[in-house]
């Protein structure tokens, strides 16, 4: 499976968790932020980032390796709340990504986009023993257009 990150170029070279918190994990938690396409990366960047900062050549798309047998654990619509997007409700997705975390038993969490709920976001955990397979497939230049950077 290819899943597909968009980040500033210098952490473009390794797939390296930050620990900081998020929608699905908490501080401390070395996940990889990932998403299906390369639309949706897009997306999940111009909501989290700044129109001055997308004005400028920072940033490369990551085309990323999954293997075909790595587990994932599934969250759908029907699993949360029906304001999961809510800021009151991140709680909620933090705890049910924290727990996937800690449990360790799968590399991948498929969760819904905040943005467009049908499509889904892959959360990577950096910490499981199969994490070691994930390999960065390509890296490409990202310019974001300028009609999205405001």
């Amino acid at each position: 499976m290819l899943v597909y990150r968009i980040t500033h170029k210098k952490f473009s070279d390794k797939l390296i968790g930050s620990g900081i918190e998020n929608r699905w994990n908490m501080s401390g938690q070395f996940v990889i932020y990932s998403s299906a396409n390369k639309a949706m990366a897009c997306l999940e960047n111009l909501v989290h980032t700044s129109a001055e900062t997308l004005r400028r050549d920072l940033y490369v798309c990551m085309e990323i390796f999954i293997p075909e047998t790595a587990e994932v654990t599934v969250i759908t619509l029907k699993d949360l709340p029906e304001n999961f997007t809510d800021e009151e409700q991140k709680i909620i997705t933090q705890s049910t990504g924290s727990k996937w975390y800690t449990d360790n038993k799968n590399l991948l969490l498929k969760v819904p986009s905040a943005i467009i709920s049908s499509e889904n976001n892959f959360i990577i955990n950096t910490m499981h023993e199969d994490f070691k397979k994930v390999k960065i497939n390509g890296r490409e230049p990202f310019s974001f257009d300028k009609r999205l950077r405001g």
